[in-house]
């Protein structure tokens, strides 16, 4: 007997038993029936999610062998017709997947073919954008970059910084209480260097508005004159082209350290500076020069570039 005709046997053996334990299966809560069956694998009963949208698999058959007829998902939220792959050699197995809406709640997920059906409860939670900006005291409202801003509510405490802008961003912030506040930045950025009003912003996500939450905005007023250090890295190859994700080191002369990364374009800042004495380094290749030392006087110290060398 060929080594072919082994293999042949052994897959056909294999697929019949597959078949006649698949067949004798419930689904994930439904009823098997007489004529075809249909299992929900995924997601399973209780299943949660915070997404508009969950992926749906499982697998369907006919008794008699005949190739299975579609597999068809419904739920509150809208209708369709799942994508299927089949299998027929003694009987036909399909697996099939979908792409299934969900409204907030409780879902009711039921799949069909034929007269075999399977149903899952799934529930989906609610989760909003929530932002706002940190702008100077004054007229002009100049924006205030690089301010840490912490989250806190339920089992949430993050905390992300502004941006160029001055706004901040939190994502996927589900149901629940929460209050937001600027933080003061940490060595060796200089604490002293901004006041913030008011303290904290507290706010509410419901559970059944997706709306994002704006404007929870703070104005931030300065303490005690502060700067910045900033420039660019380049390829000494081509200067004219900014190197994008450039990992920059900023140290005191007590040892106090933090890292930014540089932008698409190059560029790079640290803010809330005092006055003093400071070394930036790149990270991630060789670089001239390997580090720079930068003295704040009275004023911003820009033009401190780097060139990395290829």
């Amino acid at each position: 007997m060929s080594v072919f005709h082994h293999v042949k046997t052994l897959l056909l053996v294999s697929m019949m038993s597959l078949f006649f334990m698949l067949s004798g299966c419930g689904g994930g809560g439904g009823e098997t029936e007489s004529a075809a069956w249909v299992r929900i694998d995924q997601p399973e009963e209780g299943y949660a999610t915070g997404s508009d949208v969950v992926y749906a698999k499982g697998n369907a058959a006919m008794r008699d062998g005949s190739y299975p007829g579609s597999v068809y998902w419904s739920s509150a939220a809208g209708s369709g017709v799942a994508r299927q792959s089949v299998i027929c050699i003694v009987a036909c197995i399909a697996a099939w997947e979908a792409d299934i809406p969900l409204l907030l709640g409780e879902n009711r997920i039921t799949v069909t073919m034929m007269d075999g059906s399977d149903q899952v409860t799934v529930s989906r939670y609610n989760r909003v954008e929530v932002s706002g900006r940190v702008t100077l005291d004054g007229p002009e409202g100049a924006s205030v970059a690089d301010v840490p801003v912490r989250l806190q509510g339920g089992e949430s405490n993050v905390t992300l910084v502004t941006d160029e802008s001055g706004y901040y961003r939190f994502y996927s912030v589900t149901e629940g209480t929460y209050t937001v506040e600027p933080m003061p930045p940490e060595p060796p950025q200089s604490a002293a260097c901004l006041s913030f009003s008011p303290a904290n912003r507290a706010f509410t996500v419901p559970a059944d508005d997706t709306s994002a939450i704006t404007g929870e905005d703070f104005i931030a007023a300065q303490a005690v004159p502060c700067y910045y250090i900033g420039g660019r890295v380049t390829p000494n190859t081509n200067p004219s082209v900014g190197l994008a994700n450039v990992m920059m080191t900023l140290s005191d002369q007590a040892g106090n350290t933090m890292t930014r990364y540089t932008d698409a374009y190059g560029y790079y800042r640290f803010w809330h500076l005092e006055p003093g004495t400071y070394t930036v380094t790149p990270s991630g290749g060789t670089f001239v020069p390997a580090s720079a030392e930068v003295t704040i006087a009275e004023s911003n110290a820009t033009g401190t570039d780097f060139a990395k060398q290829y």
